[in-house]
């Protein structure tokens, strides 16, 4: 309601292509039926929200958005520079939970700038009890016409947003 004009987009994660895995294991005969799709029990067309699967980035204007297990590997000690490492280019990442920004020039004076975003999940799940996790979520705006954009990487510590 508070941006009409917004368009909505869910990118698929790795814990989202699991709901797929699972149920064509262990009930292959509903596996087809597009009420058991994860955007069919999300009711993602009733919502207006377009899913990108199978790995696919998403572009917003000059800005790659990844999830992250689309890269081999793991995010290191800065998942932003991994990233940068991995994709030369303007990248948004999820999926190391953890939020940090590599900025760097190119010889011909562009910036590229890769960054990772923190989650909104709990923090210690049965998995991963040890991690260097923490709370935060991105935002963009992009100008339409030139494709430039405006990301905020924002945290979320004790309860306050930064």
């Amino acid at each position: 309601d508070t941006f009409p004009k917004a368009r909505i987009i869910f990118k698929e994660g790795n814990h989202d292509e699991r709901w797929e895995k699972w149920l064509y294991v262990k009930a292959p005969e509903i596996f087809d039926d597009a009420e058991f799709t994860l955007e069919g029990r999300l009711k993602l067309g009733e919502l207006k929200i377009e899913i990108v699967k199978d790995k696919l980035p998403v572009a917003i204007g000059k800005l790659i958005v990844l999830h992250g297990h689309e890269l081999q590997g793991g995010g290191g000690v800065n998942p932003a520079r991994a990233t940068f490492l991995k994709t030369m280019a303007n990248v948004l990442i999820a999926h190391c939970h953890r939020t940090s920004q590599h900025t760097e020039p190119t010889f011909l004076g562009d910036v590229l700038v890769s960054t990772s975003q923190g989650c909104l999940c709990g923090l210690y799940p049965d998995f991963a009890r040890i991690n260097k996790w923490n709370w935060g979520f991105s935002y963009v705006e992009q100008d339409l016409p030139t494709g430039e954009y405006h990301l905020e990487n924002l945290k979320i510590i004790n309860g306050k947003v930064y």
